[in-house]
């Protein structure tokens, strides 16, 4: 029994290890790639500019929500358990997919007409409806390459958006810096990785075709209801600042809020990245009936590793901010350290929340889901309608801060209530107190005076470099067991 357990383990292992891989592969090249942009758009057209161009993308990323409905994680969690209705479901959902896509197309550009009366603005939401559109297909498409433990394929798909994208922005803002011919970039860019990944899963795995079956969509709505609505409110906690900033007229404040936004999105791909390698897994520890030890193993294992990645994380970012925001984008943004500061401790709290969040959906438990994150969106644009008058983007940063933290708690909550699982374990707290003195310790080193006059990479090197091996020395007190 032993020997099986091992074995079964160590398949777990791998499965994880070889997600882990391909989708941090891609997702570091791509967010890389795209913050560089982001760094070079910012630095070239100015706050202004960048709050427009930042407030368009941010309206489409939200409503382009009603282009999947939650159909994606659907698939994916079902799919893993039964790969054998793969082709009903490909067929059938595509057909689906065509119409949720003309209609959401058609929202996003009767929105635009109203929500502000800048005409290039209306001309940049025009274009990134096509992009918001491109992007929800491909992450259809990515589905079915997940539930089958292929996600080279959605790496691959991935690698050639960023490539394109950042290539031709480069190119078409060094000819004519604007942020219209930035909008084609991005068009440009998703649309050849909406055809590879097509054209892939077509040759390789599932032959394209179309199938009318109500009955058959009706039953993946009643199951993706509640996903749709948790993308909805989520979004709303994630994006609504910005586009409240914007459409009351701060564009600067908008842009220079999105300068350290996109600073904490990209501090927390390592977080999406080891939750998404999990998900796979642990859904399937809830459908074979495995023991409450294997699945508490699991969710310790995602919590505990993400918890040594959180904290310096929180530390280190709010210590360097100012050396963090100069370093990027020169002294226009001097006023984005402060809403940096607020928002990387928000980056931490979304490091703790992800274990909680996946477990419950791969127990089936979205409708839970749905309600904490209907309290968040509410919260959040209450506070966004108390706070951005008077305090502009650091009311919109602590708005964030407060939705996110209190989800987080509901999250734990109900975790707790319906799973048995817990993070209140000794195991669990050994991660905890080796994480913090890591930190604490790394914080001192890298706020002496000397360390402080060397190049802000060097100083983030440094600090990464001793956390770790204070992590290493401390583990052979505790004795860590983290997979």
């Amino acid at each position: 029994m032993n020997q099986q357990n091992q074995r079964k383990s160590a398949f777990i292992r791998r499965i994880i290890f070889k997600n882990t891989f391909w989708l941090s592969f891609s997702e570091i090249i791509t967010r890389l790639l795209k913050f560089l942009l982001i760094i070079y758009v910012a630095r070239i057209l100015g706050a202004v500019e960048y709050g427009k161009f930042s407030f368009a993308l941010n309206l489409v990323a939200i409503l382009v929500i009603f282009a999947d409905l939650g159909t994606s994680t659907i698939i994916t969690r079902e799919l893993s358990k039964n790969l054998k209705k793969e082709k009903d479901y490909f067929r059938s959902l595509f057909s689906l997919k065509a119409l949720l896509t003309l209609f959401t197309l058609l929202l996003i550009n009767i929105i635009a007409i109203f929500i502000t009366p800048d005409l290039e603005v209306k001309r940049v939401i025009f274009l990134l409806s096509f992009y918001g559109i491109f992007s929800s297909l491909f992450d259809f498409a990515n589905s079915f390459f997940r539930a089958r433990q292929k996600m080279e394929y959605e790496a691959v798909g991935k690698i050639l958006n960023s490539v394109f994208c950042v290539g031709l922005g480069f190119i078409f803002l060094f000819k004519l810096p604007s942020i219209i011919t930035l909008s084609y970039a991005y068009l440009i860019g998703i649309f050849i990785a909406v055809f590879s990944v097509f054209f892939v899963l077509h040759k390789k795995f599932i032959p394209f075709g179309f199938k009318i079956d109500r009955a058959f969509w009706k039953k993946i709505l009643s199951l993706s209801w509640p996903l749709a609505f948790i993308a909805i409110f989520t979004s709303v906690y994630h994006y609504m600042d910005s586009i409240m900033l914007g459409g009351w007229g701060y564009l600067k404040e908008t842009g220079l809020y999105n300068a350290a936004y996109r600073i904490m999105d990209i501090s927390v791909v390592p977080a999406i990245l080891i939750s998404l390698s999990f998900f796979p897994v642990i859904s399937k520890s809830f459908k074979l009936g495995e023991k409450k030890e294997q699945r508490e193993r699991i969710f310790l294992s995602h919590l505990s590793i993400l918890t040594i990645l959180a904290i310096p994380l929180i530390m280190a970012g709010v210590v360097l901010a100012p050396q963090i925001i100069n370093f990027l984008y020169g002294k226009e943004y001097q006023a984005s350290i402060l809403a940096f500061q607020i928002l990387i401790i928000t980056a931490g709290i979304i490091y703790f929340s992800h274990p909680f969040y996946r477990t419950l959906i791969a127990g089936n438990f979205q409708k839970i889901i749905f309600w904490i994150t209907f309290f968040g969106a509410l919260l959040n644009m209450i506070l966004n309608f108390l706070l951005i008058p008077k305090y502009t983007l650091y009311g919109a940063a602590v708005a964030t801060l407060i939705s996110y933290f209190l989800v987080f708690l509901l999250y734990l909550i109900f975790l707790r209530k319906k799973t048995s699982l817990s993070p209140f374990n000794k195991k669990y707290h050994n991660v905890l107190i080796v994480s913090l003195l890591s930190s604490l310790l790394m914080i001192f080193l890298i706020s002496q005076i000397l360390v402080l006059k060397l190049n802000i990479i060097l100083i983030i090197l440094i600090g990464a470099i001793f956390y770790f091996l204070f992590i290493f020395l401390f583990n052979k007190i505790f004795k860590l067991k983290l997979i």
